[in-house]
């Protein structure tokens, strides 16, 4: 036994690294290699409840069991992990396969079970321990957790769970709950003081927004940005509205003062978890009308407390902006209470509704000027102010978000949908986006937010989604002739049979450019011969729209930088094999270019791309 012990051990970790190294992710060896640990463990059970002694043949067969569960392991894995990546399911297969593996595996081995041999029948019994153990876990155990943790997720355009991400947002929530219940608590103790009323709510009241900024401080996915925080002044009441987009922009608001009282629902006032530490930091319901508490929120105000409200009432699935309610404003004018706008922008990225995984996010939020109660510039009375408040609080919600979805920001959203896809392209991405980024913000800025796009040569389509998500009014179509490479792209859970974006594999020889604004051909042109290069061009610049753009990204042959170029883009095809070349490489002439755009009465203007390589970006415009 100690034997069995010993060498299993030492095969389970060279197993296990094997599967981190295949699969470059901790996750996935985990799950691929949890059958085996675990049928380790049922076999040591019940071979001990059976009374089965180990010998030397039984740790050699428990030996090869253990890496026939291992084939079954990765097999099991490679079918979902196929049907994620490219949408090719074939994990029926797989699993009639292993099913009829096992089967006759346990007919072979089982049949020694009629064996006098007494060292003989017990390689039967732990061959058939063995692989029902295996069969039982590989078929009920991995399917559940890629379920829970991608495939399910997906399905929901949810982001697939992670250990960084679980592990932070389980900390976070255990932050959450633990304080809550200590502050319930406490607050039940201190009301059996006398007179504790006046000296302690303060107190808790400090002490929420304290426990706010320690969760958010420990929220190791999410970077907060503040702008404005000088058009707060918690010295004078006011209404504070903004956007609702999850629980954590209830943290945020309540993290900048000790002096704001939030307008909650039911449920969050008779929560069982945090109700009572709620109900005595004296936060206000709206179970019977927010109007009915005018009285209770005046007293609030005397106090010199702000009162926090979600204008919206509930929390919005999109990031769009919906409908103001018109109480918040019958209470600022009954009240005279001036109003603090406050745009939130992130949060619902960060956590979306009805789910509990915190992503890695940037969450900002910006503070406009106050309102003052009686400004007419908004309006006469509570019902044109909603309207025009609303009208105002969503331009400049529009505005901050446009400013906020820029390269940093998106690199997550689009990174989740790069999760479990393989080694290869999770690090491609990664080193890609370093490099490209200011690249793809400068792009963004030339198109415009409803043109029609083709990304010629669109490879994992990165460039593509990132100007879909800057605009979704833009009409994306990205063509590469490496199916593998479109097959993913097509199959991105957040992008996933969108109208506006689409891929296609086909060569950009072949492409129908119809009616296109902008046509994007970064770094593909040199993969084609000058016969082939010309015809491309030729068909971009014959289809493009009136006053439309190409944006043509190469190296230039005549650079005397080029050498460089040549030497990555060998490392590209040859050693990395990030890119297919079916010919010898052949650069273009920035000369051939100025040629070709005057003959067809195009402006061309030429940028300088890399200190270090010959890229160049040419510009030009119809």
């Amino acid at each position: 036994k100690e034997d069995f012990n010993f060498l299993l051990f030492y095969t389970a970790i060279l197993v296990f690294l094997t599967l981190l190294l295949f699969y470059g992710r901790f996750e996935l060896a985990l799950i691929t290699f949890l059958p085996m640990l675990i049928s380790w463990i049922w076999i040591l059970g019940i071979c001990a409840i059976l009374e089965i002694q180990f010998n030397f043949v039984n740790i050699i067969i428990s030996t090869l069991i253990f890496g026939i569960g291992d084939d079954f392991a990765i097999f099991i894995s490679d079918g979902y992990l196929k049907k994620y990546k490219t949408n090719n399911d074939t994990i029926r297969v797989n699993l009639k396969s292993i099913f009829l593996s096992a089967l006759t595996t346990i007919i072979a081995l089982g049949s020694l079970m009629f064996a006098k041999h007494p060292a003989i029948n017990s390689i039967a019994l732990i061959s058939i321990i063995g692989m029902i153990s295996i069969l039982i876990i590989s078929f009920f155990l991995q399917p559940f957790l890629f379920k829970w943790l991608i495939i399910n997720r997906t399905d929901k355009k949810l982001a697939p769970i992670t250990l960084s991400n679980f592990f932070s947002s389980l900390f976070s929530y255990t932050l959450f709950v633990g304080g809550s219940l200590f502050l319930s608590l406490l607050s039940l103790l201190v009301a059996f003081i006398p007179y504790s009323k006046k000296f302690f709510k303060p107190l808790f009241h400090f002490l929420i927004q304290k426990l706010c900024w320690l969760i958010l401080f420990f929220a190791l996915n999410v970077r907060r940005k503040e702008y404005n925080n000088e058009h707060l002044n918690f010295s004078k009441p006011s209404l504070l509205i903004a956007n609702h987009q999850s629980f954590v922009d209830i943290l945020q608001l309540l993290m900048l003062s000790s002096k704001i009282v939030l307008v909650v629902k039911d449920w969050v006032y008779y929560s069982p978890i945090f109700g009572r530490l709620i109900r005595y930091l004296d936060f206000v319901t709206i179970s019977n009308g927010i109007e009915n508490n005018l009285e209770s929120i005046q007293q609030l105000i005397d106090k010199g407390y702000s009162i926090m409200i979600f204008p919206e009432g509930s929390r919005s699935q999109t990031e769009k902006l919906g409908r103001f309610h018109k109480g918040t404003f019958l209470i600022a004018e009954k009240l005279k209470l001036d109003i603090t706008p406050i745009l939130l922008h992130g949060y619902g990225n960060a956590i979306r509704k009805n789910d509990f995984l915190i992503k890695k996010s940037i969450v900002s939020y910006k503070v406009l000027p106050r309102i003052s109660w009686n400004d007419e510039k908004f309006g006469v009375g509570y019902r044109d102010r909603s309207k025009e408040i609303k009208n105002y609080f969503s331009k400049e919600l529009i505005r901050f978000s446009k400013e906020r979805r820029g390269v940093n920001y998106l690199y997550g959203n689009i990174q989740s949908n790069i999760d479990y896809k393989g080694p290869i392209i999770e690090w491609y991405y990664k080193i890609k986006w370093r490099l490209e980024k200011n690249n793809y913000a400068y792009y963004d800025s030339l198109i415009s937010s409803n043109a029609k796009v083709y990304d010629l040569g669109c490879g994992y389509g990165f460039l593509s989604c990132f100007l879909h998500l800057r605009s979704e009014d833009r009409e994306i179509i990205g063509i590469d002739y490496d199916s593998d490479k479109v097959n993913i792209a097509q199959n991105y859970f957040m992008f996933k049979n969108l109208p506006n974006l689409r891929f296609s594999d086909q060569t950009i020889l072949d492409a129908k450019l119809e009616n296109p604004d902008v046509i994007l051909l970064n770094d593909v042109l040199h993969y084609l011969d000058k016969k082939s290069q010309s015809s491309v061009l030729i068909n971009c610049f014959k289809n493009l729209n009136e006053n439309g753009v190409i944006l043509i990204r190469e190296g230039e042959k005549e650079n005397k930088n080029h050498i460089f170029t040549k030497f990555t883009e060998l490392l590209s095809t040859k050693f990395f094999r990030f890119n297919k070349a079916d010919i010898e490489l052949s650069f273009i002439s920035g000369l051939y270019l100025n040629d070709l755009a005057k003959q067809f009465n195009f402006k061309i203007e030429e940028f300088k791309h890399s200190k270090i390589t010959s890229n160049k970006l040419f510009i030009l415009r119809k």
